[in-house]
């Protein structure tokens, strides 16, 4: 179905099954003038750190590799970032090409500085910049009752572009490639530590310990925060178990308040109705019928995924500290950190992609 403008212009107007409700109902007057042209559309990408080389076919729905040092053509360690141009021009102002192509300092910091990582240990990295669509789900539009569908969409932004990281996983971890290990990291995040591979002493721990499943806490923020889940960082191994997780997780969030019933991962019910970190500290703690906590580890976040506020910025050259975290205000410090530091965790120098100024 399709929808057609309402009297005075807005978007959702009433449904119909007929393609043509958009047609004119009169001729365009000939007094009238012309109609500009319509403007070309806006790259998502623009001003992200896409290969130059061709499009792997691999990728998903309209991902863009950022760079793959796989020594093998499968398998290997896969890191996915999620760079969503959101209505408060946070990663970048979607209004016109050449402001957004403009992006943040910190964020190409970032960027640069985990596709440096991805080449020193031979991973590969994939970075999405369309969200998904619909966005918004059945529940969701419910909830929102008169509220048109654009203000809708705004409202729920915040937590559909969270939920786009599950889809992502599920994606990945289900790709013919059969990547060993999947990494989602949001993409205020950085691999801040290049004289260690990370992700292989990860999948050695997770390997050591019988786990499927590595997550973080906030335990660097106060106590409040020890064994509760960040949800900016998830590292899968690639099992049965973490197929079926993020495909569980990201239908529990479309299903709303009807529930994932006879879940993948053997639960009788999943309530997702909320942001994506309520949904994986439920299925942590939820109890053994959940089975996340059987497959998981909950590691510290003072190591492996570190607020970069309140003085965990300082622990940048700390090799206790392997991930550093720019969450929330603190993003406007990742582009001096990372670039005019003790040592620039980019590589490029100061006119590399990450490093040049605006």
């Amino acid at each position: 179905k399709c929808r057609c403008c309402a009297a005075f212009g807005e978007s959702d107007g009433p449904e119909s099954p007929a393609w043509d409700v958009y047609k004119a109902l009169y001729p365009r007057l000939s007094t009238l003038p012309e109609l500009p042209p319509t403007p070309a559309p806006i790259d998502p990408f623009a001003g992200l750190p896409v290969s130059d080389k061709p499009r792997p076919g691999w990728l998903v729905r309209k991902d863009e590799l950022v760079v793959d040092a796989r020594p093998a053509q499968h398998g290997g360690v896969l890191i996915l970032q999620a760079v969503l141009s959101d209505s408060h021009s946070t990663w970048g102002n979607k209004k016109a090409q050449d402001k957004l192509a403009d992006r943040p300092d910190w964020l190409r910091a970032i960027l640069a500085t985990n596709r440096a990582h991805a080449e020193k240990h031979g991973h590969a990295m994939v970075i999405r910049a369309h969200p998904t669509e619909p966005q918004l789900t059945d529940w969701m539009i419910k909830d929102c009752g008169k509220k048109t569908l654009g203000l809708c969409a705004k409202v729920n932004e915040r937590e559909t572009y969270n939920w786009e990281k599950h889809l992502m996983m599920s994606d990945y971890l289900l790709s013919p490639q059969q990547f060993s290990h999947v990494l989602m990291l949001d993409a205020d995040a950085a691999l801040i530590q290049p004289q260690l591979d990370t992700l292989r002493r990860i999948a050695a721990i997770l390997d050591e310990k019988g786990k499927d499943l590595f997550l973080t806490d906030e335990d660097w923020l106060d106590a409040n925060g020890v064994g509760r889940i960040n949800g900016g960082l998830m590292y899968a191994k690639n099992t049965e178990f973490t197929q079926n997780l993020f495909q569980d997780t990201f239908d529990a969030h479309v299903a709303g308040y009807k529930l994932l019933k006879n879940s993948r991962i053997g639960a009788k019910e999943i309530r997702c109705t909320s942001n994506e970190q309520i949904c994986l500290n439920d299925l942590y703690y939820g109890g053994p019928q959940l089975k996340l906590s059987q497959k998981a580890i909950m590691a510290s976040g003072k190591k492996y995924n570190r607020g970069a506020e309140r003085g965990g910025e300082a622990h940048i050259t700390d090799p206790t500290t392997e991930i550093m975290h720019w969450m929330g205000g603190a993003k406007g410090t990742a582009g001096n950190a990372l670039c005019r530091g003790k040592r620039d965790l980019t590589f490029g120098g100061p006119d590399g992609y990450g490093c040049k100024p605006r």
